[in-house]
Order: C-alpha cells, then structure tokens, then sequence
C-alpha cells in the first residue's frame, strides 16, 4: 500500500521563492508584509534586483565568516567579489570596533509567531553590551521606515515562546555601505510592533479581497513614504550619518 506525501511539520522556508509554511501551511513573511511600505514600489526592477541580489551575496558571506569559513567561500567571480567585498570590509570593521561587547549567539535563525501566524528571519541573534538583541543587516543606501517594524516583528516571533531570561530585549540595524563604513542603528520606539501588526492585517485582508501586491514602477526614482496620517507614523528621518564606531546607545 503506498500512502500520500505527508505534510512537512513545523517551519520551513523555501529559499528561491522566499515564502515560509507552517505545518504545510502558507505564512506570510515579515518583509513581505512590510512592502506595503518600505517605499521599495518606487524603485526601479532592474535596480531593486541587483540591490537584492548584491544584498544576498553580502549576507551569505558575512554568514560564512561567523561560521569559520572564507567569506567568498561560495563567490567564484572576481567581479562579483571586487563589488561586494567594502560591504564585507565594513562588516569586519564592526566586529573590530563591538569586540567583546558583541556576542553572536544565532546566525540565520528562523522565527515563527504562533498567534499571529507570521514568520521570519533573524540575520543575527547576539549579545549587545550584555542584553540579548535581535540584529538585521543591510545593505541598502537608507534605512526606511519600515525597519523598526521588522525588528519588532523579528523580536516578538523570537520571544513569543521563551521564558523571560531567554527573551531577545535589543533592536538594531547593522547597515553595511558602499564605502566599507558602517552606521549601527538602536530601534526602540514602543509602537514598532502595533504598526506591522497593522500591516499584517491589512496584508490579510487584501489577500482575501484578492488584491494583488503593489507595483513596481518601471522608472522613476527613490522615495521615501510620506507621513500621512496626522503623526501615528513617523516622519522619515535620515539615518545615514557615516557612523563607524561601535557606539550602542543606552
């Protein structure tokens, strides 16, 4: 008797879509849900898919390094490796400046919340000046609005399940740049994660109206989202200071 493919338990994530399930069940990831507004619309195609391609490459090899192999272990072209090697230099330079101060204690770690069905992944999990911190990387030439959200989502998907003295407390955006610097960003604005559960409603409900996601625009430059809504978001702020020193705020 041949019985049916069971279902896979548990979460899993499928690399080349970048779609997670649960139980064999669709769930929406937290930077899918959060496109609705990171301003990245706006962009270009043809850009957006080279950011994001240089993006996974940067993130593989800062990976690779953490788990005691070469960072272009799997880079086999000298171009490719030539352009995302400052990104890779700014990442080395903010491990010599945290030094003991920063701790990794997961690479990669993928998180689900189990009451609010969604999903995600946790570029690093650390230790910041001896408080547990969720870190995301970035290699984008801003950091947008929709960042505090995501690492609010991240960190409640982390914690949601843990005892108190396992929970994650810290927030921060490592942003790689073009220029090997790095600015190292703390997140701790109270409403972060009350406004991607907002997102995350009205993803769901434009699922079941049938509403597909947002175009890109085939031309036309960056934009950041406006505040539009009498101040319950905030206002976009620059937060590209070229800061190179490991300063974590209090």
């Amino acid at each position: 008797m041949t019985h049916p493919p069971q279902p896979e338990t548990g979460l899993t994530f499928n690399e080349v879509a970048h779609t997670y399930h649960y139980d064999g069940i669709p769930v929406p990831g937290v930077t899918t849900v959060l496109s609705l507004i990171d301003g990245m619309t706006s962009v270009p195609p043809d850009r957006l898919m080279a950011a994001g391609v240089r993006g996974t490459i940067v993130h593989r090899a800062t990976e690779n390094y953490d788990n005691g192999l070469a960072w272009d272990e799997t880079i086999t072209d000298d171009i490719v490796r030539e352009e995302v090697w400052p990104y890779v230099s700014a990442y080395f330079q903010f491990l010599r400046d945290a030094g003991d101060a920063y701790a990794i204690e997961t690479i990669e770690q993928r998180v689900f919340h189990k009451k609010h069905h969604y999903a995600g992944t946790c570029d690093r999990i650390a230790i910041v000046d001896g408080q547990r911190s969720v870190i995301d990387l970035k290699t984008s030439t801003r950091l947008n609005i929709a960042v505090g959200p995501q690492l609010a989502a991240y960190k409640a998907a982390h914690n949601c399940e843990l005892p108190t003295k396992q929970r994650a407390i810290g927030r921060y955006a490592l942003q790689l740049k073009k220029d090997g610097t790095y600015h190292f960003a703390r997140y701790d604005e109270e409403h972060d994660l009350i406004r991607f559960l907002v997102c995350l409603d009205f993803w769901r409900l434009r699922d079941e109206l049938g509403i597909g996601p947002p175009k890109a625009q085939k031309s036309g430059s960056y934009m950041e989202p406006t505040d539009g809504n009498n101040g319950w978001w905030p206002t976009p702020v620059e937060h590209d200071r070229g800061t190179r020193a490991f300063v974590p705020q209090p």
